[in-house]
């Protein structure tokens, strides 16, 4: 049996290692762009991270992150030991969006940005403590001529996420409520919602066991038969959020 200070000392060193991140430091942050704050309001992510568990030194994954939302928040929070990497798909990676990513990683050393296309999405394994996926799970099943976007394979594109996870790596998956229904695919061409059934399922046959959901952005007036691009429940519809852990 190790001595008893051996025991504690590993447990305390253990401890200091898993700091959480000062996620509502940074979100108040005078450097954020006004857009992203504007969005706080509905999106609560100081509340969310702060359940979620992100902490200094994690290594991050922000999939369609191009928009900065999470990146100003997170990246500062987990500090230089940490590393915080955004992945766009090229379908959606124009111009303003590149130089806005680059300039948000020479500002932040520890950043990086990767980019390919959706249908190729690809990370290297066991690489990551954290991986946000906000509002886009969905888009695993939508099809578009519009944005070059095929028929793509749910399930790949969430073993892909799965095995990017390290083991006891957690994923924030945040999403807009769809309706129950055997047909997803339908569901997301003509909503862009999910059934949060058909997400659970999806990252549990990939290996990944649902940890705890929340309810902060449940908004029950919403009329889940709408699309989410419509004006009159733009930016107010009822989003689920689960997280995700791969286990040790």
């Amino acid at each position: 049996m190790k001595p008893l200070i051996s025991v504690v000392a590993l447990m305390m060193a253990s401890a200091a290692m898993a700091a959480p991140a000062d996620v509502a430091k940074s979100a108040a942050a005078e450097t954020r762009s006004e857009r992203n704050v504007a969005l706080d309001a509905s999106r609560k992510p100081v509340e969310l991270l702060q359940w979620a568990g992100v902490e200094q030194g994690d290594r991050v994954l922000d999939i369609f992150g191009a928009n900065l939302y999470w990146a100003e928040i997170v990246a500062p929070a987990i500090g230089s030991e940490g590393r915080y990497t955004i992945w766009q798909p090229t379908q959606f990676f124009g111009e303003p969006a590149q130089a806005a990513t680059g300039a948000f990683v020479e500002a932040h050393p520890h950043g990086d940005v990767a980019s390919g296309r959706f249908e190729d999405m690809s990370f290297e394994d066991d690489a990551y403590d954290f991986i946000i996926l906000n509002l886009n799970a969905h888009d695993f099943w939508f099809v578009s001529e519009r944005f070059d976007i095929p028929e793509m394979d749910p399930a790949a594109h969430a073993q892909e996420v799965a095995d990017a996870l390290a083991p006891g790596g957690k994923l924030l998956l945040i999403d807009h409520r769809g309706a129950p229904t055997d047909d997803p695919r339908a569901q997301v061409n003509a909503l862009h919602r999910i059934d949060p059934a058909a997400i659970i399922e999806l990252f549990g046959d990939a290996g990944l066991y649902l940890k705890g959901t929340n309810d902060a952005l449940v908004n029950n007036d919403d009329d889940l038969s709408r699309n989410v691009f419509d004006e009159a429940i733009a930016g107010k519809t009822s989003r689920f959020v689960h997280i995700f852990v791969k286990p040790e």
